[in-house]
Formats: structure tokens, sequence, C-alpha cells
């Protein structure tokens, strides 16, 4: 019999242990990119360009064209959260009340 402080060494869980856990959503979009890939291979282009050739067909549609474009910068084209990363790094112009810029100063002639 172990006595004191020392651990149980008898098996059991283990930390890090077995399969990682994903959501239903990882797994759906997994599976959907999966069988994207296998049909790319089969029929030797991607969904990309596909969309690609919607977009640059001549004699498409505009009813056709504006929706592909539509999707294509909606996924392509970086997000603008309000106080994100994204967000932190636009430059704009910097207002500041007169206490938080001491250094600002009465103009002479000014009222």
């Amino acid at each position: 019999m172990a006595t004191g402080n020392k651990a149980d060494a008898r098996g059991g869980r283990r930390a890090g242990a077995g399969r990682p856990k994903e959501t239903l959503s990882v797994r759906q979009v997994n599976a959907m990119l999966r069988a994207a890939r296998k049909r790319a291979r089969r029929e030797k282009r991607t969904i990309d360009e596909i969309l690609l050739d919607i977009i640059y067909e001549k004699d498409a549609a505009a009813r056709d064209v504006l929706p592909a474009i539509k999707l294509w910068k909606e996924y392509t084209i970086a997000k603008l959260a309000e106080g994100g990363e994204t967000d932190k790094k636009a430059d704009g112009p910097a207002v500041y009340l007169p206490e938080q810029r001491p250094s600002l100063e009465v103009i002479d002639g000014g009222k």
C-alpha cells in the first residue's frame, strides 16, 4: 500500500491524451474541404478557378458576375472590426482635449 504524498501510478486518464476536441462546425468545414479537394483533382480545376471563370467571362450576364464578385471580395478582403488589430493600425487624425495635450498654446490675437 502506498502511503504519504506519493501519486497513485495505476493508470487512468492522462492530461493531453486522446483525440483533440473539435466542434461540429470545424468537422463540417473539414469534410467540405476534403470533398472540394477530391472533386478538384477529378475536374482538374478548383472552386476558386471556377468562380474566377464566372467573373471574367466576357459574355456572362451581370446577374451572374456581380454575385461572384461579391463572394470573391467578401472572403478575400480583411474584415475591419471596431477596436480590432486592423482598426488600431488605421492612420487617422489624432484628436486631443486641451487637458490631455498640454503643449497647446493660445494664439496671439485670438479670443
